[in-house]
């Protein structure tokens, strides 16, 4: 469902969208409940449209000094994220944008790993998934133990790797840096 969160005069629902969640609620209530699906994960997800927590190029008039430029370079390179970014956030626009995954997919975190956060992003419709680390600082012992192979992706910042890493790791799999 697709739905503009249109305002309403409503003491219980603030907008349309309220309505809408409210009503997809009550059905899969009624299905756990008529269709004998206790157990089953009937539930949905709420995306709400947003700036990317990506740092984006601004375009600076043709007549900003040079000094302007290094350094909206150095701060998209530093750090590429913005200020109160999250995780999840930083997944759905990696997966929408740059797998081209649905909304659909699903986020699990690798419990082989325990030292870093590494989550795996898996499309069932597509059967595809890719590997994501967010963490700081990420070592290739970790990498190691999810026993990648040359079609496996794994995303993780920049910064958190070294160019030695970063060169080892593309000989085991495909990587990719924000």
């Amino acid at each position: 469902m697709v739905q503009l969160p249109e305002p309403m005069h409503h003491p219980e629902y603030a907008n349309i969208a309220e309505v809408g969640k409210e009503r997809i609620r009550r059905v899969i209530q009624q299905m756990r409940t008529e269709a004998g699906h206790p157990g089953e994960d009937l539930g949905f997800r709420v995306f709400r449209l947003d700036k990317s927590p990506r740092r984006q190029w601004v375009d600076l008039p043709p007549d900003t000094p040079a000094e302007d430029y290094k350094r909206q370079l150095e701060l998209m390179i530093d750090a590429p994220l913005v200020e109160g970014w999250s995780a999840e956030a930083v997944i759905a626009d990696v997966a929408i944008k740059e797998a081209g995954f649905g909304l659909s997919y699903r986020i699990e975190q690798v419990a082989t790993v325990s030292e870093q956060t590494i989550y795996k992003v898996i499309d069932d419709e597509r059967e595809q998934h890719f590997y994501i680390c967010l963490d700081e600082h990420l070592a290739f012992a970790a990498i190691r133990r999810l026993e990648l192979g040359r079609d496996d992706l794994i995303v993780f910042r920049d910064s958190a790797i070294d160019d030695s890493t970063a060169a080892n790791l593309a000989l085991i799999c495909r990587v990719k840096s924000l």
